[in-house]
């Protein structure tokens, strides 16, 4: 496997990010130049692999909240979701998501009521008649509904290793399984947008429903990753960089450091 990133080479990373992507994610090198997948045109992004690849899937997350923090900051309602809440060893050092970590069901249960309350409202919104629009309470008529949402998108971070999607969280949590994957494959539509890094098959069945899968495999060189976009596959050997964890904590720095 390739030795880790240097500091420089991570930061090089974050500074060549795509000005024209929304939400780019680092996924590795092709022909020695980095390459990125736009979260939001890629829908949801679910990154499998074994055990270990979690410092791969770290450098592609990391390098993203640091190369759009101000972005995310200023116009994404941002949720982190982990098992065991603050205290869980994923997403302690997540550059300033310190703010925004949950607990695995309440981050389902609010992805999953947003979005039926945001279904249902475009719904009745759609077939109102003028008459009924003025009697009624809401604010916003159809069109000006869906220019609000396209104003105030929500990005969910949710932990793969035996997190969020995994069959004992679900069953605890009570909610129906279909549903909750018919949120997660249709929440792009309403700017709702998915990254669930570190997946191991079997363990996060859920996930699999992500419209986008970067599915990392160690080679005898390196390890190489596949992007698998709605069945199709858009990308292959991919060469996949990591941070090291001492790297990591040095590199992305102070919670309440500036950003990049």
């Amino acid at each position: 496997m390739n030795d880790p990133i240097s500091k420089e080479e991570y930061e090089k990373i974050i500074a060549s990010a795509p000005s024209d992507m929304q939400l780019p994610v680092y996924i590795g090198k092709r022909n020695d130049e980095p390459l990125y997948l736009d979260l939001v045109n890629a829908k949801s992004i679910a990154m499998f692999g074994r055990t270990g690849i979690s410092a791969f899937c770290n450098t592609s997350l990391f390098s993203m909240l640091k190369a759009r923090e101000q972005i995310l900051r200023q116009k994404y309602f941002l949720c982190v979701s982990c098992v065991g809440g603050a205290y869980s060893w994923s997403f302690d050092d997540i550059p300033f998501a310190d703010e925004y970590i949950t607990d695995a069901c309440t981050a389902l249960y609010d992805l999953l009521y947003y979005y039926n309350r945001v279904k249902r409202s475009l719904k009745e919104l759609s077939e109102m008649t003028d008459d009924e629009f003025e009697d009624s309470d809401y604010i916003y008529s159809y069109e000006g509904y869906k220019e609000y949402l396209a104003k105030h998108p929500r990005l969910y971070i949710f932990e793969g290793w035996l997190g969020p999607l995994s069959e004992g969280i679900l069953n605890n949590s009570g909610l129906e399984l279909s549903a909750v994957k018919e949120a997660f494959e249709n929440a792009y539509k309403f700017h709702i947008y998915i990254i669930i890094p570190d997946c191991i098959r079997g363990k996060n069945e859920l996930a699999e429903s992500i419209h986008t899968a970067v599915n990392i495999g160690l080679t005898e060189k390196n390890c190489s990753a596949t992007i698998i976009q709605d069945e199709k596959i858009i990308g292959e050997e991919i060469c996949m960089d990591w941070l090291s964890g001492e790297q990591l904590k040095s590199t992305i720095g102070d919670k309440d450091e500036k950003s990049i």
